[in-house]
């Protein structure tokens, strides 16, 4: 217990006697957390948002001018009874407009100057989760259908969102990758610079009988001390600022956020911001001290 006393007491002497550079390095790393952490935020909340809007994507069929409202009820009835569907709303084209009405909020006046109504009758059936294979098969049941004009899911637009945050998670990666080794090796030019400053007493403190790892060990006490006031800095700034970003996200108009919960980073969060610090600096300490695990007497 007494060992453990003296080696930290002689990593924290170690990080208090180059106070400028250990703040600019703690700093440095906190910068590299905090864009981690954003990024990796805002790539999770896109991809829960996008499953949130496949779950709620609906199919719309909307009828020919020519159907008539039996046509049109029948085709409820048969779409009703299909496997793959859920429920079957049918809207008339009043109704239509008057929702259209609605959603326009104080705009809705504008439909007064149309001439007659340009909607059509439409049947929204909600769907459960279903794979590409069978969506096409549905859209192409739906417009066989002699009295269906259109059918309209929305499902290219999720899938394109779909592929582009492959893209985005694949660079993000590598961007990730980079900003890892800009951390490591921050942190570990950093406990070089100590080595290299405290070289004189290090030789002394060989010559009078301590070991390797008596020399060592408090660099590495020091590197992971660099990475926790980096993390500790970055959890301080990203939890207010991710309930923050959330909340403003939230409050904004329309429909498109409606029943999805955004998630700010949490404690937990803040936790692995922590850890991941001090593994870093651990990290970065290992490799600077590569080669010096035999320090010249």
């Amino acid at each position: 217990m007494q060992m453990v006393r003296i080696l930290l007491s002689r990593a924290i002497g170690n990080f208090k006697s180059r106070p400028g550079l250990n703040v600019t390095s703690a700093a440095v790393i906190a910068v590299g957390l905090i864009l981690l952490s954003s990024f990796w935020l805002v790539l999770s909340n896109l991809q829960q948002v996008t499953r949130g809007w496949i779950e709620q994507v609906d199919v719309v069929c909307f009828l020919s001018e020519e159907a008539t409202p039996e046509a049109a009820l029948m085709l409820h009835d048969e779409v009703s009874g299909w496997p793959e569907v859920q429920s079957v709303g049918y809207v008339t084209r009043e109704q239509a407009l008057e929702d259209l009405r609605g959603r326009l909020g104080e705009y809705g006046s504008f439909l007064d100057d149309l001439e007659g109504n340009p909607l059509t009758d439409l049947l929204e059936i909600e769907t459960g989760r279903l794979d590409p294979g069978q969506w096409s098969a549905l859209e192409e049941r739906l417009q066989s259908k002699p009295v269906v004009d259109e059918v309209y899911s929305g499902r290219d637009w999720v899938e394109r969102l779909q592929r582009m945050l492959a893209w985005m998670t694949a660079a993000g990666t590598v961007v990730g990758l980079f900003l890892v080794l800009a951390v490591v090796l921050i942190g570990g030019n950093t406990i070089k610079l100590t080595l290299h400053a405290r070289r004189d007493e290090i030789q002394i403190a060989l010559l009078v009988g301590a070991t390797q790892s008596f020399v060592l060990i408090p660099f590495y006490i020091e590197g992971a001390l660099l990475g926790l006031c980096g993390g500790l800095v970055a959890a301080v700034f990203m939890l207010p600022f991710s309930q923050w970003a959330a909340a403003i996200l939230l409050s904004q108009p329309g429909f498109w956020l409606s029943g999805i919960e955004l998630r700010p980073l949490g404690w937990a969060g803040a936790g692995l911001l922590l850890v991941t610090g001090v593994a870093l600096g651990l990290f970065g300490s290992l490799i600077s001290l590569i080669g010096k695990d035999r320090v010249q007497r």
